[in-house]
């Protein structure tokens, strides 16, 4: 059974402000979230370039590769943002499928808006991705296993908030930006 955590609960309104172009979900006990972890992927795909004699701009495309293999290891779900500011987000729980992880969908070559992570800790955070490896905001606490995470974006309400810098400058009758759905996955 899913329940919703003592900090959702305590917070009517959950905020992100992002500062790297890119956020994330993920559990607590990821191995994405460490301190240093979209350096260690920015060298790790700048070194890609070099191995493959490509231009220095086309940087952030192996970036997203790299984050696409972390969503299909069920590591963390990421996605980027034309513009930083402050984001707020709605949590919705599903039904439990019947299924294991990864099936019934497949990720593309671009930044999934869906992934199967699998939480040892059972608490989920979201944050900026510069900021893995820091206290960040549990979105939700469910018993640990493999959960189905989807993302709706309100592009309309996002483009209102780009450029924000604190809670306070989000208006109180906006948003929300993000809705996630949560399902647990149960392995037939």
């Amino acid at each position: 059974m899913l329940e919703e955590s003592r900090e959702l609960e305590a917070m009517s309104d959950i905020y992100i402000q992002t500062e790297a172009l890119y956020a994330a979900v993920y559990d607590d006990a990821s191995p994405a979230n460490v301190s240093g972890f979209v350096q260690s992927e920015m060298d790790a795909a700048r070194q890609e370039l070099v191995s493959r004699a490509t231009e220095e701009r086309l940087a952030p495309y192996y970036l997203d590769k790299r984050l696409i293999a972390c969503a299909w290891r069920g590591e963390m779900l990421a996605w980027s943002l034309p513009l930083n500011g402050v984001f707020k987000i709605a949590l919705e729980f599903a039904p439990a499928l019947q299924q294991g992880r990864n099936e019934g969908f497949h990720l593309e070559d671009v930044l999934p808006h869906t992934a199967d992570l699998t939480c040892r800790s059972g608490r989920l955070r979201i944050s900026c991705i510069s900021k893995l490896g820091v206290v960040a905001p549990i979105i939700a606490s469910v018993q640990p296993g493999d959960y189905r995470i989807s993302l709706l974006r309100n592009e309309q309400e996002e483009g209102k908030h780009q450029g924000l810098r604190s809670d306070a400058d989000y208006p109180v009758t906006d948003g929300p930006d993000w809705v996630f759905t949560i399902q647990r996955l149960l392995a037939k």
